[in-house]
């Protein structure tokens, strides 16, 4: 049963938020229905209980449900039922639970147990394994056509390397970049590879054969407009993935241990540890953790990530300092404390990791990799931009040779105009990024508030731009005239419009 009072088809329907534009298919793409008398009756034989007799969501994200189960002799659990946007679902949770189960079990990774599923940090310990292949895992006896061993090696204990091999095997990524949109119904390379260079080559691969078949010329984009020229032109992406594919492989660096088929958690934030009694007692959100080069994954984790000057000591007139300032210079001491103190110890206990994290132009390839992937989807000129630093870093990274292409100094000058309008963009996104996210997604509470604010800037927009540019600003921002008629919509109301897809 529900919790008193709860609505079950909120349980289907995502509440947390709304988006000001393409609300409809982000709500479809969150949207799953699922049998909820099997899932309490499952919970509950799972756990040797006689019943549920509370459920309730107790959180979203973009990719998933979170559930509360309690039973009635107080037994609790957790269930997470995945969007569609996930990706591929019987891929998707199968990997997660099997690399949950394999650092649990073969790592000893503080990771929850997965009590029963369906389909239809320490960081260190992760390092302390290399695989033979790139992809993610799956258990030897859901194992497919195209699967590989899950050979390790590596400081581990005496007979894990057979029992690895018995029990997992590796097979296709579920990174969902390999299965968004069109992508899913296209024959791609998704791995296993056996080489860095497969992997990085596959990226291109892959987008070169979606913007060939399904990018156009003319789509329109909501929201504030992202540029125009090259950003529209399949043609200009496509040029540039060539001259990514022609350097990439040379990039990747000689030094074995550093491009090492490695399981890497990306995500580690306050909100995926647990902690009890002061130390480390879960880790969670394994989804679409996957085996990929180590230089291309290793990073400070987001819990501690810091990008300003580091400050370790207040200074001497802290005291006389405004009331604002004081707070401001407190955070940014404890911050940079913060990585001072992770840095000098990765640096004891992890050189391997700490040697990626500070290997030279190492960042550069790891930036290069991720625009080569996303910029249909999201921006042609950070790809440029690194593409452009790759030629100018040529020399040192490599002692002899050229760059095997070359930008004229028109393209420079055009890459240099189109980045003003892409700078101007994410300067307007970072000055609503508290209240409106690029994507259009708001808080229900700011909702009517974000509608007003776009309304007025449609209206001055549109008074002040003049030609190709105001009809670009005119169609990327008429979800506003929509919104408008629209205004006391729910969005229980907008996603009971949309039909269901039930599990």
């Amino acid at each position: 049963m529900a919790s008193h009072g709860e609505d079950v088809g909120e349980f289907f329907r995502y509440t947390t938020g709304r988006w000001l534009w393409d609300e409809k298919q982000q709500l479809l793409e969150r949207y799953r229905e699922f049998n909820i008398q099997e899932l309490q009756a499952t919970v509950a034989r799972t756990l040797g209980s006689h019943n549920c007799v509370s459920m309730s969501k107790i959180g979203e994200g973009n990719f998933n449900k979170v559930f509360r189960l309690v039973m009635d002799d107080g037994a609790v659990a957790i269930a997470r039922i995945p969007h569609p946007d996930a990706g591929p679902p019987r891929y998707t949770t199968m990997s997660e639970v099997v690399t949950m189960e394999f650092a649990r079990s073969m790592l000893k990774i503080p990771v929850p147990k997965v009590l029963a599923w369906s389909s239809s940090s320490d960081n260190s310990k992760l390092l302390s394994v290399t695989f033979g292949h790139y992809g993610s895992l799956y258990f030897s006896k859901d194992a497919f056509p195209g699967c590989q061993p899950a050979d390790i090696s590596g400081d581990v204990a005496q007979g894990i390397e057979d029992e690895v091999r018995k029990q997992f095997v590796i097979g296709p990524t579920t990174r969902r970049e390999f299965w968004e949109k069109e992508r899913a119904l296209m024959d791609l390379d998704r791995g296993p590879w056996k080489s860095a260079s497969g992997y990085v080559e596959s990226i291109a691969h892959r987008e070169i054969a979606w913007i060939s078949q399904y990018a156009r010329r003319d789509s329109i984009i909501s929201g504030y407009p992202r540029g125009k020229g090259s950003q529209k032109s399949p043609q200009d992406h496509i040029a540039l993935l060539e001259k990514y594919l022609s350097v990439v492989s040379r990039l990747l660096p000689d030094d074995s241990e550093l491009v090492r088929p490695a399981l890497w958690h990306p995500d580690i934030h306050d909100g995926n540890i647990f902690v009890q009694d002061g130390r480390i007692s879960s880790l969670i959100d394994w989804q679409s953790v996957w085996i990929a080069p180590l230089l291309l994954q290793a990073r400070t984790p987001r819990l501690i990530d810091y990008h300003g000057e580091i400050q370790l000591r207040l200074p001497e007139d802290f005291k006389t300092l405004p009331e604002e300032e004081r707070d401001r210079v407190r955070d940014q001491v404890q911050r940079s404390i913060q990585v001072y103190l992770y840095e000098d110890r990765t640096a004891r206990v992890n050189p391997l990791l700490d040697r990626a994290i500070r290997k030279p132009h190492g960042k550069t390839l790891a930036q290069l990799v991720s625009f080569a992937g996303n910029s249909w989807d999201d921006h042609i000129v950070p790809l440029r931009d690194t593409l452009i630093d790759v030629e100018r870093d040529w020399p040192r990274i490599f002692e002899t040779g050229e760059c095997l292409y070359h930008f004229s100094p028109e393209e420079r000058s055009e890459h240099s105009e189109e980045s003003k309008g892409y700078s101007a963009a994410q300067a307007f996104w970072e000055m609503l990024q508290s209240r409106v996210q690029s994507d259009g997604w708001t808080t229900v509470e700011d909702f009517d508030d974000a509608v007003e604010y776009f309304s007025q800037l449609r209206e001055a927009g549109l008074a002040s731009l003049e030609g190709e540019e105001r009809d670009e600003f005119e169609a990327s921002t008429r979800f506003v005239e929509a919104r408008r008629a629209e205004r006391g919509s729910s969005v229980c109301d907008i996603s009971q419009k949309q039909g269901s897809q039930p599990i």
